[in-house]
């Protein structure tokens, strides 16, 4: 797995993931990344160093461990034709097209963030 880039990116995938399950997805993640998902309400965080996880009664174990984009990309440079964040859904289950990329509160932020730039991200 990547970094912050990556967890960010899976979000999307996370969200649809709880959305369809109907309950908060356990992340196991280094605590170093907690403050990024902290207010998250389709995830609930575990330390990936703390006592050991019983998947027993989990109805879907999905490791990320190894990046699902890379092993992608690897594979397909340079006619890469997928995004991340619909690969890291995929990898989970769901696809992103029954599910939107940002919620209505992303989509402010990023509005308010860069008023001023276009959609291709050249300023205006």
């Amino acid at each position: 797995m990547g970094g912050i880039g990556d967890l960010l990116i899976m979000t999307a995938g996370l969200r649809a993931l709880s959305k369809l399950r109907v309950t908060r997805v356990k992340l196991i993640v280094e605590r170093k990344f907690f403050d990024l998902f902290r207010n998250n309400p389709y995830v609930e965080l575990i330390d990936i160093d703390g006592p050991p996880v019983d998947v027993v009664d989990s109805k879907a174990w999905y490791n990320l461990t190894l990046c699902p984009a890379a092993r992608y990309e690897s594979r397909r440079r340079p006619f890469v034709r997928k995004g991340r964040a619909e690969l890291f859904a995929a990898s989970m289950g769901v696809a992103l097209e029954n599910a939107r990329l940002f919620d209505e509160t992303q989509r402010l932020f990023k509005e308010t963030l860069w008023p001023s730039h276009s959609r291709s991200g050249r300023r205006k």
